[in-house]
């Protein structure tokens, strides 16, 4: 955690301050290129905002494209629909979602906890088809 102090001490005026601490990290983050096989990928994972992760990247200098993959986060989409989506090869997207986890905006659930809608049976569709209800 840092202090701000209210106050600078002499000659302090003539330095500029630092901008937020998240954009330098993220700005920090995009210099990595190559996750190599150091970190876990599935592309069927399902990222969703962490308690102020929604908070947090809405103040953040982002890329169009890291505010688009940003926006793409509902808790159901997986990576690879969102990379599908918005055209992206899924080395970028992994590249993007290695950097809202760092930053700890965004996890990672597994694919099993998504909810699938419930099946209907032929007889299902076609009741509702014809406006009967269920």
């Amino acid at each position: 955690m840092f202090e701000k102090n209210l106050g600078l001490p002499s000659g302090g005026g003539e330095v500029t301050p630092e901008p937020d601490v998240d954009d330098w990290a993220l700005e920090s983050l995009r210099f990595v290129q190559d996750l190599g096989d150091h970190v876990s990928f599935d592309p069927r994972a399902i990222p969703a905002y962490t308690k102020d992760g929604f908070e947090r990247v809405r103040k953040l200098q982002l890329t169009s494209d890291e505010a688009q993959f940003a926006s793409q986060f509902n808790g159901v989409r997986s990576v690879q629909q969102i990379a599908k989506n918005l055209r992206l090869d899924l080395k970028v997207a992994r590249l993007m979602l290695f950097r809202f986890i760092a930053l700890e905006i965004v996890e990672c659930w597994p694919a099993s906890t998504a909810t699938k809608p419930e099946r209907k049976s032929i007889f299902q569709r076609f009741r509702g088809s014809l406006g009967l209800g269920r």
